[in-house]
């Protein structure tokens, strides 16, 4: 889809939606949109702008992005920060293997 608006619009500069008068959208239109959408849809979940940030965030770190990396995307000074807007979700955990599993993978010599 951004590809199709992409090729369709040709947005000229660094704002890759701008209103009408060509500065970037008010982020109060935005959220009224975004609002109204939930409302539309009968999505009685709390979601704000913010919801968006935070979401970007924890998938990256579920897909496997390095923090840092997050931190960088996000413009983060701390890593504390970064933290604070990356949940650790179960499937983290399941994917971890233990330095103390894989040692007992590794086979003794009178095994062998």
């Amino acid at each position: 889809m951004l590809r199709h608006y992409w090729v369709e619009t040709k947005p000229r500069g660094p704002i890759l939606f701008p209103s009408r008068s060509g500065r970037p959208v008010h982020v109060d239109v935005i959220r009224r949109v975004l609002k109204a959408t939930l409302r539309e849809v009968s999505f009685n979940k709390r979601v704000t702008l913010h919801s968006f940030r935070h979401g970007f965030a924890t998938h990256l770190l579920e897909d496997g992005a390095d923090i840092r990396v997050i931190q960088a995307l996000l413009g983060h000074s701390t890593i504390q920060t970064t933290a604070h807007y990356t949940r650790v979700s179960t499937r983290n955990f399941r994917r971890v293997t233990s330095p103390l599993d894989r040692l007992a993978q590794v086979q003794s010599p009178a095994a062998r």
